[in-house]
């Protein structure tokens, strides 16, 4: 023999049946959408850049200049670099016996100098006379005349 089942449970069992075939396509579709404006592709798919090999030299540079290693060492170490002596006549100003020779120095943030006659130049030569376009210097026994050309604005 066969049980029977009772009425009641063919019914709920029909009633779920019925819930499962109207109800899951209809919350299916309720489910949202990402919609895409018309004439848009999809993104494409690109790998990421794959990581390049560290600058060792720039990172060692970078350390060794960093603030955080004894600020002390590197301002000692930039003191012990010799000055650069190195200078020129960079011109003539003035009229008569009230001419400046304008002496400028190529180490970074050295002021420059004024001399008139009679001065030093750095190398230690004394200036002797100073015209419109040309300074003489006393080297040793003899007389040099240094030209200095200039653009007139």
């Amino acid at each position: 023999m066969r049980p029977r089942l009772s009425p009641v449970l063919m019914a709920s069992l029909g009633a779920s049946a019925l819930a499962g075939w109207v109800l899951v396509p209809w919350l299916w579709s309720a489910q949202p959408r990402l919609a895409r404006p018309p004439g848009t592709r999809s993104a494409e798919w690109r790998m990421p850049d794959l990581p390049r090999k560290p600058d060792q030299a720039g990172l060692g540079l970078l350390m060794v200049t960093s603030p955080i290693f004894e600020p002390e060492a590197a301002a000692s170490a930039a003191a012990a670099q010799p000055e650069d002596p190195r200078w020129r006549i960079a011109g003539i100003f003035g009229s008569g016996r009230e001419r400046t020779v304008l002496i400028d120095f190529l180490a970074p943030g050295k002021p420059s100098l004024r001399l008139r006659v009679g001065s030093r130049l750095p190398s230690g030569d004394r200036i002797t006379r100073i015209e419109a376009n040309e300074v003489c210097v006393q080297l040793g026994r003899k007389s040099h005349c240094v030209g200095v050309d200039y653009l007139v604005p």
